[in-house]
């Protein structure tokens, strides 16, 4: 595995194995509140599990794709490591690069700096970065053979296509869900 496939395939599988919930777990995927709230409470500068699934919400809003399916809170990987968000949203065909980048332009809005992206055949990824969290946003196709190499094919299906987001950074606990 090579290039943003591969790329697209690691978040894709995270999202898998952290449990997904197929209305969003943390949220019920509506948007709620969240139309120009950021990922960091203005006051405290405190980042929320919450707020950047709000920014990621807005972000996969603004390039025109569907409702994310957030991976489930309530899973044991997200107990134990509670400040992460993992989000794919799949596409019946390779998303446009254009949609991709609206996307990220959406997040640069809320104040995520973004990395020059990597770009290869199979899609294209960008790294972004605010306040101790870092999101990676890769919209393109993990072909199945991608996808056996790190879930049993079952759930790796016939590859991927879509997007997917995969964060984790520094936030207030009192509004994640650590283990108890």
């Amino acid at each position: 595995m090579r290039g943003v496939g591969a790329v697209l395939s690691a978040a894709v599988t995270a999202v898998v194995v952290v449990g997904l919930a197929g209305c969003g777990g943390g949220g019920d995927g509506s948007g709620g509140s969240e139309s120009h709230a950021s990922a960091v409470d203005a006051g405290a500068r405190t980042v929320t599990v919450s707020a950047v699934q709000g920014d990621v919400r807005a972000a996969l809003r603004a390039g025109g794709f569907g409702r994310p399916a957030f991976a489930d809170e309530r899973s044991a990987a997200l107990r134990r490591h509670p400040c992460q968000v993992a989000a794919r949203v799949r596409t019946h065909t390779v998303p446009d690069r254009k949609a991709a980048e609206r996307v990220v332009a959406e997040l640069k809005d809320r104040g995520w700096t973004a990395e020059e992206p990597l770009a290869d055949e199979s899609g294209i990824a960008w790294a972004l970065d605010r306040d101790g969290w870092t999101l990676s946003v890769v919209s393109g196709e993990a072909y199945p053979q991608e996808m056996w190499a790190a879930l049993p094919p079952a759930e790796a299906g016939d590859g991927f296509k879509g997007v997917a987001v995969f964060g984790f950074g520094r936030c207030d606990l009192g509004t994640a869900t650590p283990t108890p």
